[in-house]
Formats: C-alpha cells, structure tokens, sequence
C-alpha cells in the first residue's frame, strides 16, 4: 500500500477524489456502495497522508472481506497504466494465479542452455 500511495501523492491526487478516481476500477469493482464507504473513511480531511491512507484501507478491507495483499493484487491486475508502470518501475513483485509455474528454477536454467 506505501508503494501505491507514494504513486497518488507524486501524481498530485492526495485528496479524496483523486484517490478515488485513482482506485475506482480495482478497489470499488463498480460498487457506489464500496466506494461511498471508502469516501467516508476520508470524511473532514483535505489532504491524505500516508497512514491516513493505510487505516483507510485496512478498515475498507475490513469490511469487504479483504487483506491488504489482496487490495494490492486486485489494484494492479485492474489499475490504470501508469500505475502498473510505477509498480513494475520499483520492481514490486505482484504474482497473478495465472502465471505460476510449477517450473524449477533448475529446469528454468536449463532452457537457456539448450
């Protein structure tokens, strides 16, 4: 969450509705619901700060039946570009279900080889 946070505050969109528009397709999943609770969360505040933006997320996890792990896979599986960007630019590791392997790293080796 740091590292997503660190991205809303460089784009300039530590307010409510940056963040929000920031997190709309990931988080909220097309719920009002979701992202009217999320928008309380922020109630009173002008600008967000990091733990501000950690709390939110836990309590918004919280109610939704999800870890802050899965908050961040889903943000990457569906965010915008420039949020995936970031992510890969500081080489955060976000493992999709879809692309394990059960490869070794042995047997991966060896391709490059033959």
């Amino acid at each position: 969450m740091e590292s997503i946070f660190a991205l809303v505050k460089a784009l300039g969109n530590n307010n409510v509705g940056g963040v929000v528009k920031l997190l709309k397709d990931g988080l909220f999943e097309g719920s009002g619901k979701k992202e009217d609770y999320f928008r309380s969360l922020f109630k009173g505040l002008e600008s967000i700060e990091s733990e501000q933006f950690t709390a939110a997320m836990r309590q918004f996890g919280d109610k939704y039946g999800n870890t802050m792990e899965q908050m961040t896979d889903k943000l990457m599986m569906k965010a915008p570009p420039v949020l995936r960007q970031f992510n890969s630019d500081r080489d955060i590791p976000v493992v999709h279900q879809s692309t394990c392997s059960t490869e070794t790293e042995t047997e991966l080796s060896n391709e490059h080889f033959h």
